[in-house]
């Protein structure tokens, strides 16, 4: 098969109030985490699975929540949002990446998940930023990536392909 560059598809795993709130209003990153393993960003991945796990677990963590002191919404039911961007749009975009699990990624995101101003300075970050996902103690969760967007022009590169929503889970 001859190589076409065309769209790389993303997946967002989540809650069904969340996915909602993407597909009425868009991506907004004041409401991501910041200290999140590349700090605030938008998470994605390529591995379909791998959303569906997290967003399972969203699902289990909020409804567990919800039962126990409502404080969190009721999460419905787990979802998964996908995405399509360019790959020449993503190309042209200040990025990093990890390919592997090296000590300047631990580093990093040990610099990305405490109070930090940016990933090169002042409230300077890298459009996306490309690696291994790690666990609380910073060491890579086998077989599992992410690619985060970390500017609102980088996320308006994603394009909506369609919702899933889980009965409850998916």
């Amino acid at each position: 098969m001859a190589w076409t560059n065309g769209p790389l598809v993303v997946y967002h795993g989540t809650i069904a109030p969340y996915a909602a709130d993407i597909r009425r209003n868009g991506i907004r990153l004041a409401r991501c985490l910041p200290k999140a393993d590349f700090s605030r960003g938008f998470y994605t991945t390529r591995i379909r699975a791998q959303a569906e796990i997290f967003a399972n677990w969203r699902y289990h963590l909020f409804h567990a929540q919800h039962v126990y002191n409502g404080l969190v919404p009721d999460p419905m039911g787990a979802a998964m949002v996908e995405f399509s961007v360019h790959l020449d749009a993503l190309a042209s975009l200040e990025s990093l990446a990890f390919v592997q699990p090296t000590p300047d990624w631990v580093e990093f995101v040990n610099h990305c998940r405490s109070p930090s101003d940016g990933h090169r300075g002042l409230n300077v970050f890298y459009d996306v930023v490309y690696g291994p996902v790690s666990n609380q103690r910073a060491e890579s969760i086998s077989h599992h990536e992410q690619l985060s967007f970390h500017s609102d022009y980088a996320i308006s590169l994603l394009s909506l392909v369609d919702v899933h929503i889980g009965a409850p889970t998916l």
